[in-house]
């Protein structure tokens, strides 16, 4: 009987060792799914990455540009307009010294008077003794110092 346990006891271990080794290759081909299938998503998950990266910069490089030529439309009307207002400033410079039609027409009848005045006629004027007798014709009007008007 001895000999006949011993066997079936063998028997039985080799069931046993056969069972293991059947369970542990089932487990090992779950796992080798698992692992693949976790590296299908690792690759997925990189792949929309790399995706989504691209999107977001292809995005960015776009308003960038749209950003970059609506600043140098805004530069260039900046310029175009401080330009204008330089252009006007030197305008009204020169305009400023261009007598106005009241300073002209006291002009002409200043030197009508100049004419008859009593500095031309006896060599000495009347003229009062506050208002510079120095000072340009265009400016002295009737013994008063006019000043140009500028806006």
């Amino acid at each position: 009987m001895s000999t006949s346990s011993n066997s079936e006891n063998a028997n039985e271990l080799l069931q046993q060792i056969e069972s293991l080794k059947k369970v542990i290759n089932e487990k090992t081909v779950q796992l080798n799914m698992v692992i693949m299938h976790a590296e299908e998503k690792y690759h997925d998950i990189h792949e929309n990455y790399r995706d989504m990266a691209t999107e977001l910069h292809n995005s960015w490089e776009f308003k960038y540009g749209k950003l970059q030529k609506e600043n140098e439309r805004l530069l260039h009307a900046l310029t175009f307009i401080m330009k204008q207002n330089e252009i006007d400033h030197k305008q009204m410079v020169s305009m400023s010294n261009i007598p106005h039609i009241g300073e002209t027409l006291a002009m002409e009848n200043l030197s009508e008077d100049e004419e008859t005045s009593p500095v031309a006629i006896n060599g000495h004027s009347d003229a009062p003794k506050n208002v510079d007798t120095n000072a340009k014709p265009q400016e002295r009007v009737a013994g008063l110092l006019v000043e140009s008007y500028v806006d």
